[in-house]
């Protein structure tokens, strides 16, 4: 599947911008709770678990699975003429959660809305495409859609996976839902940082103290991009960790964490964040049913 033309990229890049202001300031909230979804836990601010970038992430090559949950349906509007980061799948950013790594890597894979049409999305400093009389785009995206092709319900079950890698001078990146294989398509390496490397203090980030919009089962971030035929089945049989797994989170594994409010984590005041390897959760997280156990509901 080719990627979108170029008008259409020009509108995504002033979108992706929008996009990242309203993440960070929780705004755009959709006017009234979708019916069918589980209460939210009450609180100011959202929850992220937080691991060391090194070890549990490689930006050369690797898949990231999740079974979420939305808060909301395809149709809910978040407000006309706006958008913003539903559910922040990871991210990985620089100990003060800066949003750029030590060495000036930057890696996100979120789902959003803009302007009622919902999105999948990975983006990256590592990759850029040039775009005449534009600055570059380092994002790659498409429309969700249901494997049945029925827009997607809050309370509902579904699976997400991106895969992403390097091959020369070009990466290969591949997005899915629901097993399925939304869109592929190679993006050229960042001239100045296509070879960013991970530093021992980049944080690696499930979720957003800002705000997220759904619940999360399990996830599972892979050592190599997985094929089209290892995704589909595991959302079949469910993920599990293997041979291949950097890291593998569920209800079950962040009930054990260490905890931290999610102010720490937003850190205003540019303070040194340092994380264990296994992991904190910053913010609250409710423990509730998901497709095949236990799931975590973020609040909203």
């Amino acid at each position: 599947m080719t990627m979108t033309t170029r008008g259409t990229c020009r509108r995504f890049f002033l979108f992706s911008a929008l996009v990242a202001g309203l993440a960070a300031t929780g705004e755009a909230a959709p006017k009234k709770a979708p019916k069918g979804s589980a209460k939210a836990a009450a609180g100011k601010y959202s929850a992220a678990v937080v691991f060391p970038a090194k070890g549990n992430f490689d930006p050369d090559q690797g898949t990231v699975e999740m079974v979420f949950s939305p808060s909301y349906s395809a149709a809910d509007n978040m407000g006309t003429g706006s958008g913003m980061t539903t559910f922040r799948v990871l991210s990985v950013s620089g100990p003060k959660a800066t949003g750029r790594g030590e060495d000036g890597l930057s890696w996100n894979v979120s789902i959003g809305q803009w302007q009622t049409g919902n999105y999948l999305s990975i983006s990256s400093s590592r990759f850029e495409r040039p775009i005449a009389y534009q600055p570059p785009i380092n994002y790659f995206t498409c429309g969700i859609k249901t494997a049945n092709g029925a827009p997607f319900k809050a309370g509902e079950w579904y699976s997400f996976a991106a895969s992403w890698a390097r091959t020369g001078t070009n990466y290969v990146l591949s997005l899915y839902f629901d097993g399925k294989c939304m869109t592929k398509n190679t993006m050229p390496m960042s001239s100045i940082f296509g070879t960013a490397a991970l530093d021992p203090k980049d944080l690696l980030i499930i979720g957003n103290p800002h705000v997220m919009r759904g619940s999360l089962e399990c996830l599972r971030i892979s050592k190599k991009a997985r094929t089209p035929a290892e995704i589909a089945a595991a959302d079949k049989a469910g993920l599990v960790k293997d041979a291949d797994t950097l890291l593998f989170i569920d209800a079950a594994s962040v009930a054990k964490m260490k905890t931290k409010s999610a102010e720490d984590l937003i850190n205003r005041e540019g303070k040194m964040i340092r994380v264990p390897p296994e992991g904190v959760l910053f913010g609250k997280v409710e423990y509730i049913q998901g497709r095949k156990g236990k799931a975590m509901e973020f609040p909203r």
